[in-house]
């Protein structure tokens, strides 16, 4: 087994098994063929994300290699991408403006090391020790402990200087100089003491300094300019319920213009990766000397184990050699640079598709065509045999068996539902694509022996494992597990000891199934292999294990084989305290002590009161109304900062803002808005759960307290902290959604309650995520029986 790391820099160390290696194949790939083979695989990356257009360049050893666009930059016209198309590069202007920051410090205006407040007063950090020592370099390698407030920056009527007094305000998410936390304001803030400084505009620095000197002649420091410009790219995202793309507006950045609003063609980047890779000259020309340029690449604080941030930039190591780079998403676009400079190598991606794992993979891609062993052409002989495949493989996430068929020779996949499409030929990875959406694939997975075991689905970047169940087998009931029913699910779950690395595993529930979790490794989905009787894991089949049932429903080991060999992995018992209360015991005190069975009599609620953004700076009035367990609407408001609004019905959910507008949501994003209805977690969780499990007594904040696990249906897990005195919710662990960065992680804390009419609630909640950090929403004033409209629950704009 493979130990790996889900960090994005450590793609350069995953590239096809060596970067730094030279091919042992007999005939060894021309550059040519390796470029080629590059552009091939490019391509076909941006096909299966469903990206309409991407721009890639490669610079080697002091020449540009390659500048090429895929795609289309706009879908309407019918515009390929060219290497003069200009995209947004988001994240990528602060490359741009840290070397700006070293120039300044060079020519002596300004210090990295000085504290920022002798000279600069706009913003000025809540914390009064951060406040005296914070500096320009703190500023730029995102260290001062405030929280990303990106959410802040699109409001239409926020300036700079509304941003600089809200962070101001803000309470520190980290202690100062701890924490990476990435803040566009603060650095921004950065800038604006280099403008005081030097006495130039960051723009007119940019251009007099950088653009010009290097030719960038395409470069812009306005985004939405791009969509008026001939050559500039549209960004789209993918609508899979309607199956089509639909056109997005670039993000508002004026307010923090030095951090997010330059736009460039992939042949002004190429130019730039030559600036960057010769650090400070261009065409035998010295821009920023080397000394002062090597400033922007010393690293400052420790981002993980593997990665540590500069002044702008992003540091890794692989095999002693360090690579630099910048990488993420920007509204519907996508930029990411990477620099080795130990191999004389640069490349840039820009793409007109938000897509946060571009980079590591587009480094994989790079990697392994530029240094690995290049994949041999098919032969016949590797082809699949259709009615080798014919059969019906489970797809959990769906709750369906699809079909696949043998058509006269060709492939047919059949979901329910949806009809047929016709499979289209083999890839040289072994995939197949659907005839009528190339970027939705499938692979058959076989074992030793070539028998086909089942499939892998590819749909929007999420990978699932489809079993082989065999024409005449059933889709097991909803909230079963391969053979496990929903009642016998949890005598499964639990640790297990691994004697052979002195430690143990996990098996846990997740939203797809059943998954075991390895310390020293990562998190292996188990798929349950129906023609074998074993349960594998997704990511190595030949990894296989069974539950020993000690008979009373609870597994006592696993049998455990793997590399050939079997091992018993015993079960650690749980730490439960005596006299556990069962699930229905802990249930009924809670429907008593909550006076749960009289929601039905108070009728609508309308509860008001305010919410503090933290750490943000901000706060505004806010209200819920609620009806019954299916009906619920949020709505929050913050001045000038901007709205948002939220609400479910029997129909379907919704959620609104100033900056993002309406969306309606399905799938995973609709299961995690159904959770967040107050009669989750405050009424019987059997009413809303497949499972409810009481797996430990604990203490809440010197109470005593139970752990209960939940599974709901298509959402991950929850871990919810019950009060042992009234069974009341005082914690909840599990998973918000968001727009542009799905599934986050959410502690909410629930306190104050108080009785309405018999009916006891929290009047003071407490979320705490990466996006916002803590966000405190107390509420005072409750009315019960109110008057709605068959469209309260539906989007309204507020005030």
């Amino acid at each position: 087994m493979m130990t790996t790391r889900d960090r994005s820099w450590t793609a350069l160390a995953l590239a096809g098994g060596a970067i730094f290696l030279t091919s042992q194949a007999s005939a060894e790939p021309t550059w040519d063929d390796r470029i080629e083979h590059l552009e091939r695989e490019i391509d076909r990356r941006r096909e299966q994300h469903q990206i309409p257009g991407l721009a890639f360049a490669l610079v080697k050893d002091g020449r540009v290699q390659l500048v090429r666009g895929f795609g289309f930059s706009d879908l309407e016209e019918g515009a390929p991408v060219t290497e003069d198309t200009v995209f947004p590069i988001g994240v990528l202007t602060e490359t741009f403006s840290s070397t700006l920051a070293t120039i300044a410090v060079n020519e002596r205006r300004i210090t990295w090391d000085k504290p920022i407040s002798r000279s600069f007063t706009a913003l000025t950090l809540s914390d009064p020790d951060a406040a005296r020592r914070v500096n320009l370099s703190d500023m730029l390698s995102h260290q001062t402990g405030l929280s990303d407030s990106s959410l802040l920056v699109e409001a239409p009527r926020v300036h700079r200087e509304d941003l600089f007094r809200a962070a101001s305000n803000a309470t520190l998410a980290a202690p100062f100089r701890t924490t990476f936390i990435e803040n566009s304001v603060v650095f921004t803030a950065g800038m604006a003491a280099i403008e005081q400084a030097t006495g130039e505009s960051w723009a007119a620095m940019l251009r007099t300094r950088l653009l010009v000197p290097l030719g960038m002649e395409r470069a812009t420091t306005d985004p939405a300019s791009i969509a008026s410009n001939p050559d500039g790219a549209r960004g789209y995202t993918w609508n899979a319920t309607l199956d089509r793309f639909e056109e997005q507006e670039t993000p508002r950045v004026t307010p923090i213009a030095p951090a997010r609003a330059l736009g460039a063609s992939i042949s002004d980047m190429a130019t730039w990766s030559q600036f960057c890779l010769d650090r400070g000259s261009f065409a035998g020309e010295t821009i920023v000397p080397e000394r002062a340029f090597n400033q922007t690449w010393i690293p400052q604080i420790d981002i993980d184990d593997s990665s540590s941030f500069a002044r702008g930039w992003r540091v890794g190591s692989f095999e002693g050699k360090a690579h630099f780079g910048r990488s993420g998403t920007f509204g519907a676009f996508t930029s990411a640079m990477t620099i080795v400079p130990g191999e004389s190598l640069a490349f840039v991606v820009l793409a007109n598709a938000a897509d946060p794992t571009i980079d590591s993979e587009i480094a994989s891609i790079v990697m392994g065509s530029l240094f690995g062993d290049l994949e041999p052409t098919l032969t016949d002989a590797d082809r699949d045999d259709p009615a080798g495949v014919s059969g019906s493989y489970h797809f959990t996430a769906m709750g369906v068996n699809i079909e696949v068929d043998d058509q006269q020779g060709d492939i047919f996949l059949t979901i329910p539902g949806q009809g047929s499409t016709l499979l289209d030929a083999l890839r040289p990875d072994g995939s197949r694509g659907f005839a009528a959406n190339p970027s939705i694939t499938v692979r058959f997975v076989r074992d030793e022996n070539g028998r086909v075991l089942g499939m892998r689905y590819n749909q929007d970047g999420r990978e699932h494992f489809l079993a082989r169940t065999g024409a005449d087998d059933k889709a097991p009931e909803i909230g079963s597990i391969g053979p496990l029913s929903p009642s016998e699910v949890p005598g499964v779950l639990g640790r297990y000891r691994y004697d052979l690395y002195n430690g143990s595993v996990q098996v846990v529930r997740t939203d797809d199934g059943l998954a075991m979790h390895i310390p020293w490794e990562h998190t292996h989905p188990l798929v349950w292999l129906s023609d074998e009787g074993f349960w594998a894991f997704e990511d190595d089949i030949n990894v296989r294990l069974n539950f020993i049932d000690r008979g009373d429903g609870v597994a006592s080991a696993i049998d455990f084989i793997v590399n050939g060999a079997d091992y018993e992995l015993t079960r650690i018992p749980d730490a439960r305290a005596p006299g556990l209360p069962s699930v229905d015991e802990l249930m009924t005190l809670r429907n008593s002590s909550l006076g749960a069975p009289l929601w039905d009599r108070v009728g609508a609620i309308r509860i008001d009161g305010r919410v503090y953004l933290e750490n943000l700076g901000v706060d505004g009035p806010a209200k819920a109304l609620l009806a019954g367990a299916d009906r619920y609407r949020l709505d929050l408001s913050f001045g000038r900062f901007g709205s948002v609004s939220s609400g479910l019905d029997s129909t379907g959910a919704w959620t609104a803002s100033t900056t993002a507008g309406f969306h309606a949501l399905d799938g995973d994003a609709l299961a995690q808005a159904r959770l967040q209805h107050p009669a989750v977690v405050f009424q019987d969780l059997r009413d809303h759960f497949l499972f409810v499990d009481v797996v430990a007594q604990t203490t809440f904040k010197g109470q005593s307290a139970y752990t209960v696990r939940a599974a709901p249906r298509g959402a991950p897990v929850l871990t919810l902290t019950l009060s042992a005195q009234t069974g009341a919710t005082l914690m909840v662990e599990g998973f918000t959604f968001d727009l542009k960065n799905g599934s986050v992680p959410v502690v909410t804390t629930f306190e104050d309650y108080r009785d309405v009419f018999g009916v006891r609630m929290p009047f003071r909640i407490i979320d705490q995520t990466p996006l916002t950090g803590r966000t405190l929403t107390q509420y005072e004033n409750v009315r019960i029986n109110v008057p709605i409209e068959d469209d309260s629950f539906a989007f309204v704009p507020t005030d």
